[in-house]
């Protein structure tokens, strides 16, 4: 994610790292790419600081990479491949470096 997408990312309330999301007076209005959506993700490869992660809602056969930073620790300990989670995710996001993360629950 690079400095401008971060700074926007951030007046929009989502931390780009965190992945939370956090609506304050001056971010009431939430474009539709970046609303937070419960979903289903699917662990492909458990990394040392990050998980490729593919997401049903986003296209077939693509993937993005979520950084252990942007993970509870808890969840990222337990790890698997193949392992499925109900996240929110801005799934609506035009560019895979913008999608932010939140809530994870195992399935």
């Amino acid at each position: 994610m690079n400095k401008s997408t971060n700074k926007k990312a951030i007046k929009r309330g989502c931390h780009p790292i965190t992945g939370s999301f956090d609506i304050t007076p001056e971010t009431t209005e939430i474009h539709p790419t970046e609303r937070m959506w419960r979903t289903l993700v699917r662990v492909r490869n458990v990394c040392r600081n990050a998980v490729v992660l593919y997401i049903p809602g986003r296209g077939y056969g693509e993937t993005a990479v979520c950084p252990k930073a942007a993970i509870p620790p808890v969840i990222f300990n337990s790890m698997k491949d193949g392992a499925r989670y109900h996240v929110e995710c801005n799934i609506g996001a035009k560019d895979w470096n913008d999608l932010c993360f939140d809530r994870w629950e195992p399935e």
